[in-house]
């Protein structure tokens, strides 16, 4: 973690675009599967690996909920 990390910064939301056919895209924290679309529409409720994986040919995006709380 970096050493300009404060407890009070926001989580960050993280937008990716991938060109490259994928059969799956996982995301895992601690080696544990996070759920696809588990991103809250709240910000208060956002933690770390949240994330939303649009995998269809028109859109291939990652969204991903990092902070540095957990």
């Amino acid at each position: 973690m970096s050493q300009r990390w404060e407890d009070t910064d926001l989580p960050i939301y993280f937008v990716h675009n991938f060109t490259d056919v994928r059969e799956a895209v996982e995301v895992r924290l601690n080696g544990n599967l996070i759920e696809n679309n588990t991103i809250p529409s709240s910000t208060s409720e956002y933690e770390a690996g949240q994330n939303l994986i649009l995998n269809d040919t028109e859109t291939r995006e990652v969204h991903l909920i990092v902070n540095g709380f957990n």
